[in-house]
């Protein structure tokens, strides 16, 4: 059912009708199947706030891209209103596939480049509002427990 659904949304948007990031977010929350995705902001006041997401599975190239986009949508979005110090994204490490895609996430939004652009923006903003700004892209909690100790700011695949 889900993979229909996104057929639907990829045709929609290459004949440049809209597809609202809040019809797809109401869809993949309901449509089984859908994997849950907890993005953990801290925000610049260093209280925690959750935002959960679901993501459907791909079965192609071209819904696997826009499963990308969505997932991008959804972290730009959260940065950009709520900026912070760190974000945390929390998923099920058995879904491989997700956490392939999780892993793409650090050079969509250029990390380690010291000038961004497109989604990479906000990160800038990011890094503006909490100077000095440290990011650490890990998927390997060691690494989370040791920026955790020496209290860096940190963006995190978890």
């Amino acid at each position: 059912m889900i993979d229909t659904i996104l057929d639907s949304w990829i045709r929609a948007a290459e004949a440049g009708e809209p597809v609202w990031l809040n019809d797809v977010r109401t869809a993949c929350a309901k449509a089984p199947g859908c994997s849950r995705v907890v993005f953990r902001l801290t925000l610049c006041d260093g209280t925690r706030r959750d935002f959960v997401h679901f993501l459907p599975p791909w079965a192609d190239g071209a819904q696997r891209g826009f499963v990308r986009e969505l997932l991008c949508a959804c972290v730009f979005n959260t940065l950009s209103a709520f900026s912070g110090r760190e974000l945390r994204i929390f998923h099920d490490t058995k879904n491989e596939a997700l956490a392939g895609l999780l892993a793409e996430l650090p050079a969509l939004f250029q990390t380690e480049e010291p000038r961004r652009s497109g989604y990479g923006k906000a990160v800038s903003v990011m890094a503006i509002a909490t100077i000095p700004t440290y990011i650490l892209t890990a998927i390997n909690p060691l690494y989370r427990t040791l920026a955790d100790r020496f209290g860096r700011k940190i963006f995190l695949f978890i």
